[in-house]
């Protein structure tokens, strides 16, 4: 440090002397005022200074401290014809001070897993999603600090978002210890363009000490979410460390520390698969077609991998192909297939490249649409794809036969009753001859023939029918259509012993052949001919462990689970005295507060209905809440489930002090016991440590001040500091309460 002592002018030649000259002194600077400088004048300055040497310096070393001197023109019309000797230097060199101690805070972090190399260079990327580090800060002097470390997110040439997992501080050297970590933003999304770059902090507040020696080691995950590029895309996480508290720092070039992950670059891929014929007859062969592009904006694809699942109808009759359509790719040289599915990997695509891939099936026997899903995803390890929704592709072909459609009449039929079940096949467009249609459609098990199956319209037709009264099938075989007939229809009657609703779809035929059944469906409702009433009482509460005074809310529920419909039905609903009533609320029906009856005028089958009552808490007894079915029209087919109730419990609020101290401070005046006054018959008896009853009531109020109003002395005077028994009594019911209270002034 230099401190300047004096300036003064020591002499003038020319038309000017020193008293035009006044100067200004700044610390380590002086400057005069503004004045004129005749033509061919001169001044002479003499400057005095004091160089204070530094008590100690970390890095002790000669230096070199530079003393310029400079001249300005203040007029701005005025032109110096030569700026170069406008200023003048001299360099003084300065004894090194002596060394002084220092600390030396140093920092590492390393990527852990996935183990490097992976990750570690835009030649060896890593695929998208969570990278742990391992962060370890030491003190390598021998000067003993306190340590601050941030960890943060550093922007890159590229995008991404970071966000931190986990944090935790995993072990320790040489005194040092893991402390607290206050600022964690756990789950936090960071990238370039947030104002707080931190992803976890150990502060001054945090009071982390490091001895000469120590260090300390901390593992961190962070998920990276890089923004698409297409080439390897870098992301930066930066850690910080600083000493406070003792001796400085004497090498700040160890105090950080950066590591950059390199991800895998994104592919766009699009996959399209298609029929070659959208239409086609039962039994022929066309090929399942799959293009795969890469987009022009991707990087290049390696390794990715193809999927194609079949639908099981179609049979694979050919060796799957595969070629270049454009660009520059490489095919696949080998399909691996296991039944319907074909998979296989694509080795390299680059971008504006297309492949495709022929798969040659055979169409079923039988009619109907059916799909086929290819798929195509990047090899995680080299690429991420940057929009998935384009990696599967679902198609359909129509495979063309005649259809069949059928129903029930009636629909609804009860137990023992019958019901005609009707096909219609209907012949495809223009009514060519067709044969060979067969199907056999199984019924539900509950459902059994009473005929055989018989023509209703055959318009020339004829078949083989299959099924007999008894069975639970029902079909035709070797069924023909003479040349422009659109259509023929059989039935057979049906019938159920077992109530229930009996879907019959796709799901049920078999040993289809040149039919159609994929939209076939019709359903049969099997009832009871008789009332079926059954209601059933269910009872809830808001809150089972309530305090006096709480509102809480019963909830009656009403339904019908018979099959018929239950009229004139009445739910008893008696408040017990416990609760006080409200208000309430229904969904159906009427509620009489007087008579305690819900009136519902009728229940469908599974109809629910509820009462809601809205009561208050007015006593810790009588709180059973109980609702049952007083009435209902029609015999009621299981009265188990007619009655259900809801309790609740009042808390234990007798708190009884250990306590008083009647100092007129207003604190613990007397003996107060919280929700005494919910026990109106209770008695109160408080004695010495001799066993002398001291103090007695009945209906205690809450007021003992320490007092005696029994035994010796009997008057209003204070009793002794001390301890005393009380023995407590709520009612006939409750056991007594005994304890002790410490008297005190």
């Amino acid at each position: 440090t230099w401190n300047l002592i004096s300036v003064t002018c020591t002499g003038t030649t020319g038309p000017i002397s020193c008293g035009d000259i006044l100067f200004s002194l700044n610390g380590e600077s002086w400057n005069t005022f503004i004045f004129d400088m005749p033509a061919g004048a001169t001044i002479t300055v003499e400057t005095i200074l004091n160089y204070e040497e530094p008590q100690c310096n970390p890095n002790p070393a000669l230096y070199t401290s530079q003393i310029r001197s400079a001249i300005n023109i203040i007029p701005e019309d005025v032109i110096d014809i030569d700026y170069s000797n406008n200023f003048d230097d001299d360099f003084v060199v300065l004894l090194p001070a002596e060394e002084c101690p220092f600390s030396d805070l140093t920092v590492t972090k390393t990527q852990i897993d996935p183990q490097l190399p992976l990750g570690g260079s835009d030649q060896n990327p890593m695929p998208w999603g969570n990278v742990t580090y391992e962060i370890t800060a030491s003190n390598i002097s021998n000067e003993d600090t306190f340590m601050t470390l941030v960890d943060l997110y550093a922007s890159s040439c590229s995008g991404a978002t970071g966000i931190l997992r986990s944090v935790e501080c995993i072990s320790s050297t040489g005194g040092a210890s893991c402390g607290s970590i206050e600022i964690q933003n756990i789950d936090v999304e960071i990238d370039q363009n947030s104002e707080d770059s931190v992803f976890w902090e150990i502060t001054e507040a945090d009071n982390w000490f490091m001895p000469a020696g120590s260090s300390v080691t901390f593992r961190t995950e962070h998920t990276w979410i890089p923004d698409c590029d297409s080439e390897p895309i870098p992301v930066i996480n930066n850690v910080n460390v600083l000493a406070y508290g003792g001796i400085p720092d004497g090498v700040p070039t160890n105090n950080g520390f950066s590591v950059t992950t390199y991800f895998t670059p994104c592919v766009d891929l699009i996959i399209q698969t298609f029929p070659s014929v959208s239409t086609t007859p039962i039994n022929s062969t066309f090929d399942w077609v799959v293009d795969i592009t890469n987009s022009n904006t991707s990087s290049t694809a390696i390794d990715a991998s193809f999927s194609n699942n079949l639908n099981p109808a179609f049979s694979i009759v050919g060796a799957p192909s595969c070629q270049v359509e454009n660009g520059t790719a490489t095919c696949l040289t080998s399909f691996n297939v296991t039944g319907s599915n074909i998979t296989g990997t694509i080795p390299l695509l680059e971008a504006g490249s297309t492949i495709r891939i022929r798969i040659p099936v055979q169409a079923p026997n039988y009619g109907g649409v059916f799909n086929n899903t290819a798929s195509v995803f990047p090899s995680a390890i080299n690429n991420e794809e940057l929009t998935p929704e384009t990696n599967i592709s679902i198609s359909s072909a129509q495979i063309v036969s005649p259809n069949l459609e059928k129903n029930y009449n009636p629909e609804t039929i009860y137990t023992g009753g019958t019901s005609t079940l009707t096909f219609t096949i209907n012949n495809t467009a223009n009514n060519p001859a067709q044969t060979s249609i067969a199907f056999t459609d199984y019924l539900a098990p509950e459902l059994n023939l009473v005929s055989t199956p018989a023509w209703v319209n055959a318009n020339g037709c004829t078949a083989n029918f299959i099924g007999v009264p008894g069975d639970d099938f029902v079909g035709v075989t070797n069924l023909s259509f003479p040349e422009g007939v659109s259509s023929c229809s059989f039935s057979v009657e049906v019938t159920s012993n077992v109530i229930g609703i009996y879907l019959n779809d796709n799901l049920n035929f078999s040993d289809q052949n040149n039919i159609d059944t994929t939209q076939t469906s019709a359903t049969l409702n099997v009832v009871e001919d008789t009332t079926d009433v059954d209601i059933e009482v269910l009872k809830t509460v808001s809150e089972t462990s309530v305090f006096l005074n709480d509102v809480i809310d019963f909830t009656i529920t009403a339904t019908n689970i018979g099959t018929t419909t239950a009229n004139q039905i009445e739910i008893l609903e008696s408040l017990p005295s416990g609760y006080q009533y409200i208000s309430h609320t229904s969904s159906f029906g009427s509620f009489d507060l007087m008579s305690s009856i819900w009136s519902l005028s009728s229940l469908a089958p599974n109809q629910s209905e509820s009462l809601t009552l809205t009561v208050r808490v007015i006593s810790s007894e009588d709180l059973l809440n109980v609702a049952i079915l007083n009435q209902v029209n029609e015999v009621d087919r299981d009265e188990t489930n007619n009655e259900d109730s809801a309790e609740t419990s009042v808390d234990n609020c007798l708190n009884i002090p250990q306590g008083i101290s009647p100092n007129n401070d207003g604190l613990n005046e007397l003996f107060f016991i919280p929700c005494l006054e919910l026990y109106p018959k209770n008695s109160i008896k408080i004695y010495n440590r001799y066993g002398t009853l001291i103090f007695q009531a009945d209906n205690y109020k809450n007021d003992w001040d320490g007092s005696a109003n029994r035994g010796f002395p009997n008057h209003s005077g204070l009793l002794p500091v001390g301890t005393y028994f009380y023995v407590l009594e709520l009612s006939e019911t409750i056991a007594p309460r005994v304890g002790w209270i410490y008297l005190n002034y």
